[in-house]
C-alpha cells in the first residue's frame, strides 16, 4: 500500500488526484487522523468509536448538575444545548490546530529565508 500523508488533510476523504486512471487500487491520501486510523487498524488496536450523538448524551448530565452560561437552554433542551456546546469546543479545537499548524509553517519558512 502506499500512503500519501498531507498534515492539512484531515478535512475531508480525498481520492487522491484524478489524472490517468479512474481509481487508484494500494494507494490513499491522509492526514494526521487518518494516518492514525490505518496504523491501528493494521495493528488490530482499533475500536469502536462514539458517535457524536452518543457524546452529547454523556454531556447531559454535567449541564445538569454544573451551573454555567448553558443552564437556561440546558433546562429547555438539554440535548441540543449539549450538542451546540461539544460542537462549539471541536471548532475551537480545530481553529486553535490551524492557527498553530499556520505558525509552525511561517517559522519554517523564516528560517529557510534566513539561512539561504
Amino acid at each position: 500500500m502506499i500512503i500519501h500523508f498531507n498534515p492539512d488533510s484531515d478535512a475531508l476523504p480525498w481520492p487522491g488526484p484524478r489524472t490517468g486512471p479512474s481509481a487508484y487500487a494500494g494507494e490513499t491520501w491522509v492526514g494526521p487522523l487518518g494516518l492514525l486510523g490505518l496504523l491501528e487498524t493494521a495493528l488490530g488496536l482499533g475500536g469502536i468509536t462514539e458517535s457524536d450523538t452518543a457524546r452529547a448524551f454523556a454531556l447531559v448530565p454535567d449541564l445538569r448538575d454544573n451551573v454555567g452560561f448553558w443552564n437556561r437552554s440546558a433546562e429547555a433542551d438539554p440535548f441540543a444545548t449539549a450538542c451546540r456546546l461539544a460542537m462549539t469546543l471541536i471548532n475551537n479545537v480545530i481553529a486553535s490546530e490551524a492557527k498553530q499548524s499556520h505558525r509552525t509553517r511561517t517559522r519554517r519558512q523564516m528560517n529557510t529565508d534566513h539561512r539561504a
